[in-house]
């Protein structure tokens, strides 16, 4: 398939892999036989008409919508109003808002941060700050949606808060004026060495090219001679961001990806479209169990033109395409129409015939570690192959499976249960309110991120041990057996705290194996350029 011509049509149409964004294209899909469409009339009438019990006419129709998709594939479904606005607001990468990050503990409304340049930084709104009314009303005990329904909306308008800020235990009003609020999908971009870039992108959205674009040109600026990019627990996105972001890395004309259906208007193929300056650098993909869709795209278009290495486990396996449809009250149904593949021919898309005990599940790679360059661990008679552009046998099991597997070590038990409580944050957090840290201390401000990692005092490793044995039923034996892994996630959260999200991501790649392996096959990527 690495010889197939260009569709003009590719470049402007908007299929979408993952979470969509609506689009109205219900004439792509006629209506059902009226005879089929009267059975169905004529038991909506007799259920509302005649059943036990008052019942709304739009939850019966949502459930029949719903009963309609359950024997589909999983990713056929139903979208609420309120749920498809979130979806909106996600994929576009942006929103009417206040401009906070928040999280809630004990049923009380924590801002992680104020986003920079947004209204709640500019009013002054800190890390910290609880917010405990919102209109007027109480906002204790809200959710996650609850909270972005009510702070959300439109450019331009007001909404007023009550906060309580621990520091100086004091109740402050703000009356905001919501502002487009950029969602980044760049989580981080900078020079783990002096040659060597990092990138982590979190999700396919409409800015992550654009986004891209600027962490790249930047990286470059600062001598990047190698890419480690970064696609783990990407969950996917855009179709066409995909061929964006493939763009990066592949030069002109080269197929990424197409796409085949039952209804051949579907069929589409989609091509590198230009040269960049990053066609020729050294690199190196990280997947996981959780990159899926758009992120096996851009896995697999680099694997298949040998363009680079892949390095990690093996990713979901999500290789369908929706279509979304609007529908009258602003819900949306959202419909597979074709499967995508790479440019080798192979179908990501793993078996969903078991759907409810085992699609939903992330891969589970029982490979073991080591290198996989020449994909001999996954032959297998009864598995379709395939070569890449090299020559490389590649096999069409279910997702993007690494040229070399490398298994992040797992989290304890009690390291989860710290974190489902989030007891990091928590005491980070505390140690702010109770103002025995100040951001503007000058034991941190001129420490940088390597040494910030040696020489956390240690009175902070003593006191979170006495704070986790009384917010938990944990053994000393327990904590002492997960005592690294938990000194390094306290590290992290101090950092992030200290200097911003990005801290986070530096801290964390001390320990990350899939990234020590990665900096080392750097000459073997170097190498695979002279072929390609």
């Amino acid at each position: 398939m690495f010889n197939k011509k260009v569709s003009l049509f590719s470049a402007i149409l908007l299929l979408l892999v993952g979470v969509s964004i609506g689009l109205n294209i219900t004439k792509y899909f006629p209506s059902e036989e009226n005879g089929e469409l009267d059975k169905f009339e004529e038991a909506y009438y007799y259920t509302k008409k005649y059943y036990l019990d008052e019942i709304s006419s739009e939850k019966l129709i949502e459930d029949a919508i719903n009963g309609m998709f359950k024997n589909l594939d999983p990713h056929t479904v139903y979208i609420p109003p309120v749920d498809q606005n979130l979806i909106d607001d996600e994929f576009t990468g942006q929103f009417g808002g206040i401009g906070i990050e928040f999280t809630i503990i004990d049923d009380t409304i924590n801002v992680v941060t104020a986003i920079k340049g947004g209204p709640s930084e500019i009013l002054g709104i800190q890390s910290g700050d609880r917010i405990i009314e919102i209109e007027n009303e109480s906002a204790i005990e809200l959710t996650n949606r609850d909270v972005m329904m009510k702070l959300r909306g439109k450019k331009g308008e007001e909404v007023n808060i009550t906060i309580y800020r621990p520091s100086t235990d004091e109740e402050i009003e703000y009356n905001i004026i919501r502002d487009e609020i950029a969602l980044n999908s760049v989580d981080a971009a900078f020079m783990i060495t002096d040659s060597i870039g990092y990138v982590r992108l979190s999700k396919f959205s409409e800015t992550s090219s654009k986004e891209l674009e600027t962490a790249f040109e930047s990286l470059l600026d600062q001598g990047m001679k190698n890419l480690l990019f970064d696609l783990r627990d990407n969950p996917g996105g855009y179709l066409y961001q995909a061929q964006e972001v493939a763009d990066f890395f592949l030069t002109k004309d080269k197929l990424i990806v197409y796409t085949q259906g039952r209804d051949n208007s579907f069929d589409e193929e989609f091509f590198a479209e230009e040269d960049d300056k990053t066609d020729m650098i050294p690199l190196i993909v990280l997947v996981n169990e959780g990159s899926a869709s758009a992120s096996e795209i851009v896995a697999g278009a680099v694997q298949d033109w040998d363009r680079g290495l892949v390095v990690g486990t093996t990713t979901y396996g999500k290789g369908l395409v929706q279509r979304p449809v609007m529908l009258d009250d602003k819900s949306a149904i959202r419909l597979t129409i074709a499967k995508y593949f790479t440019p080798s021919g192979r179908a990501i898309q793993k078996d969903y015939s078991n759907k409810k005990l085992s699609y939903l599940h992330y891969n589970v790679d029982s490979l073991q570690d080591g290198e996989n360059y020449n994909h001999t661990s996954e032959a297998d008679t009864t598995i379709k192959v395939f070569t890449t552009k090299g020559g490389r046998k590649v096999y069409e099991k279910g997702g993007i499976t690494p040229d070399y597997i490398v298994h992040n070590d797992s989290i304890s038990v009690t390291t989860v249960t710290l974190l489902r409580k989030n007891l990091f944050y928590k005491y980070v957090r505390s140690h702010f309110d109770n103002n025995e840290l100040k951001k503007s201390d000058v034991v941190f401000e001129k420490l940088n991120f390597n040494k910030f990692y040696e020489e956390l005092k240690p009175k902070f490793l003593s006191s979170f041990y006495d704070f986790i044995t009384y917010e938990t039923e944990l053994s000393e034996a327990d904590i002492e057996k997960s005592s690294d892994e938990i000194e390094k996630l306290l590290k992290a959260y101090l950092a992030r705290e200290i200097y911003g999200e990005e801290a986070w991501f530096r801290i964390r790649t001390y320990d990350d194996r899939q990234i020590m392996k990665s900096i080392s096959l750097f000459d073997l990527a170097q190498s695979m350029l002279m072929n390609y």
